[in-house]
């Protein structure tokens, strides 16, 4: 790992929602993360640094009324050199469909911000704001977003419109769709 903290805000996230029954306190984020596939994993803060598919990566976990949600981050420039090379674009989408699985996860998506203006307050209130998406089921509203990727459980991927125009990978549960198709399928 590399030596301090990446910038928050300067980072490309994956971000997990998962069912939370009423009342239920927030589980350790350690055991999520390591479903998740991150490894050499160390708290700092209310942070928990470590390691996703070789990268550097910064976690932390939120409680909302009926979801939790897992923010993975990982360097913007990380994540540009994936986005360039065909194979390790395949390998990241593998990864992440993985790590939905593993997790259960309702609705994931894999999202970038390269705008290091915007406070990492704001990033956050941004991507949880979006529980009002996954709990009204609104799958055209998340694929408008143009997510790099986008996860949807099973019952959730019940909801998609019929064709669509974005390349999709196959994944032991749920769809994994890609933000666009072609050259240009990771934003």
């Amino acid at each position: 790992m590399t030596r301090g903290r990446i910038i928050w805000e300067q980072r490309a996230r994956l971000v997990f929602y998962l069912t939370r029954r009423e009342g239920e306190p927030a589980p350790p984020i350690e055991p999520l993360l390591e479903r998740a596939g991150a490894t050499q994993l160390r708290s700092v803060d209310r942070f928990v640094l470590g390691t996703w598919l070789g990268l550097d990566c910064e976690a932390q976990l939120d409680a909302l009324p009926y979801h939790f949600v897992l923010q993975i981050a990982i360097g913007i420039s990380n994540y540009l050199d994936i986005v360039r090379e065909d194979a390790s674009v395949d390998a990241f989408a593998r990864a992440f469909g993985a790590a939905c699985v593993r997790l259960s996860a309702v609705v994931a998506f894999a999202c970038r911000n390269l705008s290091s203006a915007v406070s990492a307050d704001e990033v956050t209130a941004e991507i949880l704001g979006q529980e009002y998406r996954v709990l009204a089921k609104m799958t055209e509203s998340l694929l408008a977003e143009k997510f790099s990727l986008l996860y949807l459980d099973d019952e959730f991927a019940r909801y998609l419109p019929g064709a669509l125009p974005n390349d999709e990978l196959k994944v032991e549960r749920g769809r994994l769709l890609f933000g666009g198709s072609g050259a240009q399928r990771l934003f």
